[in-house]
């Protein structure tokens, strides 16, 4: 069995209107960039723009993630869940004269 590998003359290219209006923005980027690419088709070839048309209406009314209820709370990973600072002494102790 060979393996398949898609030509230019093979490549058929579909239009696709989006609606943004109410979607998250990186998520509508993130599928608008893999219809672009021509991932969501199973005759997928990297190194070929098999890749179809989108045309996006309503981005003004796209969600922005800074919007969104989920945003962190700014307190950095590596605080501890009480949320106080962890402590900046040294575990290794300097001698007094």
């Amino acid at each position: 069995m060979k393996t398949f590998s898609l030509r230019k003359e093979d490549v058929t290219r579909r239009w696709f209107v989006v609606d943004a209006a109410g979607q998250p923005l990186g998520r509508l980027a993130s599928r608008v960039a893999q219809i672009l690419r021509g991932k969501h088709k199973p005759t997928f070839t990297p190194h070929l723009n098999g890749g179809d048309c989108v045309v996006v209406v309503n981005a003004a009314r796209s969600r922005d993630a800074s919007s969104s209820k989920s945003a962190t709370s700014g307190t950095p990973a590596t605080w501890a869940t009480n949320g106080s600072r962890p402590s900046r002494t040294s575990s290794r102790s300097v001698p007094s004269a």
